[in-house]
Order: C-alpha cells, then sequence, then structure tokens
C-alpha cells in the first residue's frame, strides 16, 4: 500500500472498522476506530486502498464516502470535552437535543449520562457507511440519513450541537431559502437557530470565518431570529488530525442578551491588515493562542496559533472557571431595580425615623423623671436639715 501523503494508521483503523461493520455482531471497540475519511483524499483514490474499500461497502456506499472527503473532519475529543463542561455548568434540561451533522457519532460517545437520561437524542448525517455505524454504536439516538437541507423536523429543540461541514458549498434547503444562498457552515447555524426552542442552547466548533466573515454570513439572521452569543473561544489551528484549521466554540441562545457580536473591528498583524470579531476585541482573554497572519487561498489570513508556552486544554479549562458569563441587565431593568431600591430605603429611613421619633420621646421621659427624682431628693434634704 502506498503511504505517501496521508495518515496511515488513521486509514488502517478505518478500513478495520468497516470491516467488523460487516460482521453480525461488530465489536464497539473496534468500530469506535472509525473517524471518516475527511482529509483522506489521497488515501482514499489510492488503488491498494480502494480495493479494500470495495470489499467492505457498496457502490452507493463508497460515493457517499466519498462526498465527506473535503469537510467531514475527526473532531477533537477536547472540544467535545469543553462544550459538555460548559454545558452542564449551565443547569438547563435539555430534554430534546440535535446533532445536525453527526458523522461517526464522537459527540454521542462523549456525551454525559445524565443528558442522554433526561431527554431524547436525534442525528442528522447524510453518509450511508456514518449512520451504519451510528444506528450500531448509539441504538437510542433517533438517526435520520439525508442532508441537513432535507431534514424539516415539526418539533423544536433545547439543545443542538455539533461540528457542521465547512467550506464553500452552498445547500438548497426548499424550506429555507433564504439561507440557502449561505455558505454551508453559516447555513447549518442558521438552520438550527430556527429549530431551537426559546431559551434553547446551540454549542458548536465552527471556522472562524462564521464570526470574522464582513458579508455573507449568518449574524444578521440569528440575530433576527432571537440568537444571541453566549461565549465564544478562539482556538490554534493545529487541533484537527490532516487539516490546518482555525476554529471557535461557539455557544449561541436563543433569547436577548446585550453581546456586541456582529460587528467587527480591524487589526494589524505582521503589518498586514485584517478583520476580528468585535467580541474578541473586547474578551481577548477568549483568543487560546496567538493571533498571526498566514498566506492561504491567494490571500493574507488571519489565523490563531498555538504559543510556545501555552497548554491548550488547561486554557480553555481555566475559561470554564467563568462560565457561563453573567447576564448584564438593560437600561430599563436597571432603571426598574434602582426604583425598587429606592422604596425599600425610603421605608427604612421611615422606620427608621420612627425609631428615632420613639426615642427621643423614651430621652424626654427619662429627662423628666431624673428632674423628678431630683427634686425629691432636694426636698427631702432640705426637710431633713431643718429637722
Amino acid at each position: 500500500m502506498s503511504t505517501e501523503m496521508f495518515n496511515v494508521q488513521r486509514v488502517q483503523k478505518n478500513l478495520e472498522a468497516l470491516a467488523e461493520l460487516k460482521e453480525k455482531s461488530p465489536n464497539p471497540k473496534k468500530l469506535k476506530q472509525y473517524t471518516g475519511w475527511g482529509g483522506l483524499r489521497n488515501a482514499i483514490f489510492t488503488p491498494d486502498v480502494y480495493r479494500i474499500l470495495k470489499k467492505h461497502c457498496s457502490e452507493s456506499e463508497i460515493a457517499s464516502i466519498k462526498k465527506t472527503i473535503s469537510n467531514a473532519y475527526f473532531t477533537p475529543p477536547l472540544l467535545i470535552d469543553f462544550i459538555f463542561e460548559g454545558l452542564k455548568r449551565m443547569n438547563k434540561p435539555f430534554k430534546n437535543i440535535l446533532e445536525p451533522s453527526a458523522g461517526h457519532g464522537l459527540f454521542f460517545e462523549r456525551m454525559p449520562k445524565s443528558f442522554k437520561e433526561q431527554g431524547k437524542v436525534h442525528a442528522v448525517e447524510m453518509d450511508e457507511v456514518s449512520c451504519r455505524m451510528l444506528r450500531c454504536l448509539y441504538p437510542d439516538v433517533d438517526v435520520y440519513q439525508g442532508g441537513f437541507e432535507s431534514y424539516q423536523p415539526e418539533a423544536t429543540f433545547d439543545l443542538i450541537i455539533g461540528n457542521p461541514p465547512y467550506g464553500r458549498e452552498m445547500v438548497n434547503d426548499e424550506k429555507h431559502l433564504d439561507i440557502s444562498a449561505l455558505r454551508i457552515h453559516h447555513y447549518f447555524v442558521a438552520k438550527s437557530m430556527r429549530l431551537l426552542a426559546p431559551g434553547g442552547v446551540l454549542a458548536m466548533v465552527l471556522p472562524r470565518y462564521f464570526l470574522d466573515n464582513r458579508r455573507d454570513h449568518a449574524r444578521d439572521i440569528i440575530h433576527q431570529e432571537g440568537g444571541s452569543l453566549l461565549a465564544a473561544y478562539r482556538l490554534p489551528d493545529n487541533l484537527f488530525d490532516d487539516a490546518k484549521v482555525t476554529v471557535d466554540v461557539v455557544f449561541l441562545v436563543k433569547e436577548a442578551r446585550d453581546t456586541d457580536w456582529i460587528h467587527f473591528d480591524k487589526i494589524r498583524i505582521d503589518n498586514e491588515l485584517a478583520h476580528i470579531n468585535r467580541y474578541f476585541s473586547v474578551n481577548p482573554a477568549h483568543i487560546i493562542g496567538e493571533l498571526a497572519i498566514v498566506e492561504a487561498y491567494g490571500r493574507a489570513e488571519l489565523t490563531c496559533r498555538e504559543g510556545d508556552k501555552l497548554d491548550t486544554c488547561a486554557s480553555l479549562l481555566e475559561q470554564l472557571s467563568h462560565f457561563p458569563p453573567k447576564k448584564l441587565p438593560s437600561i430599563d431593568e436597571c432603571k426598574d431595580l434602582l426604583a425598587k431600591k429606592l422604596i425599600l430605603i425610603d421605608k427604612e429611613i421611615q422606620s427608621l425615623s420612627l425609631i428615632k421619633s420613639q426615642l427621643t420621646y423614651a430621652q424626654r421621659d427619662l429627662q423628666l423623671m431624673e428632674r423628678n427624682f431630683l427634686q425629691q431628693c432636694s426636698q427631702k434634704i432640705n426637710l431633713d436639715f431643718l429637722l
């Protein structure tokens, strides 16, 4: 087998998992070795690998796999665990959960048991092989095989999680034509926001373009749908196997908040001008790494690199001590709170005034009693003296 230009270990484990999937009672441990074929284009089109694929997969399944090689990437477990730890700290009841691009199910594998017990979990996945994996490994998950654009549920969801496909591709969603012109990662977030119940949460790993794009983005649509940014964390570009990509872990909520995440700011790095979401200008500590400029797509692009002294895992865990961020009250809420406090203060003043009056009367009574006592003493002394 030619091993030029691809991750041999990943390919071998994928092939072993596919062979195991054909067994009557597949071994879950072997199936969980499967990481999909994102970033493995060279492997897919290597004759030796393709020959083995044909032994384990049908022509339609191979065609389905080929559709995923440009955008189906194995999500680092570090990021999934970070997302779930943040969600646990929100103390919300997630009774209806959706993963709109489930892949081979790593989010379900690492999902806390309490999440699975408190509600129903749904998955959408277009790849035939991945759907077979999901149904075999996670029988309690309701799996829909097809593209997210064809998934039109009547119910809404309390939590939507995942790592959707990235890229320039666009999809045709007949029920949501206004967002079909968006790039695929923007489309996934916009549609997911529409499927969220009021107060629901969306937590995803997204390319930096979702927050940084100056145009052709979904942020305005999400804002119009009632969505707001709860928090975002920019990560180094070396976290994904077989891909160099700068991503953000993004938490959105379907409620009004005052976070400014629609706009962007200009920054200069290495004498190059770049644009970054204003949220990161206000929250620079949420950039887990060092911003830099690289050449990509024939132009200068903003990226985030792991610093020499940076421990990405430790830095993310440190951020959890401040999560979820407290919601600042609106001006009207501040006015209402101030008016209520003034009423309480007025009542306290009135109560203190009453006590002061009572104490003043008591003091006068004591003074009168003292005067009467002294008069009686004086009269007695004078009378005794005469005797």
